[in-house]
């Protein structure tokens, strides 16, 4: 499996509507709050702070969420193993579903 880093970016919201003018959901990521929330989590908590990936899987906030400071995530599929392992390298992984197939655990 292979992420893409490359986005597209746009200045408003009434920009992406213009540009792709979806007929499905879009999600408009702002990098920054994202940031600033986890740098902000991070430095009040006093223990180490999990995230878990079934709440938000998208490539770039992983990759923000690391670079904020969030080394350890809560994974609960191959497909959140593999995503974690190629976007957070050295991340530690926490493997916490209740039902695991042997080839998952492999995996894990």
């Amino acid at each position: 499996m292979k992420i893409s880093n490359v986005l597209p970016q746009f200045c408003s919201v009434q920009d992406v509507i213009s540009a792709l003018r979806p007929d499905y959901p879009v999600h408009c990521l702002r990098s920054d709050l994202v940031t600033q929330a986890a740098r902000a989590f991070v430095d009040g908590f006093p223990g180490e702070t999990l995230f878990a990936v079934k709440c938000n899987a998208h490539p770039q906030i992983l990759r923000l969420l690391n670079a904020a400071g969030i080394h350890h995530f809560d994974v609960a599929s191959d497909f959140e193993i593999a995503l974690v392992r190629e976007l957070c390298p050295g991340a530690t992984q926490y493997y916490h579903h209740p039902a695991k197939t042997a080839a998952s655990i492999r995996a894990a």
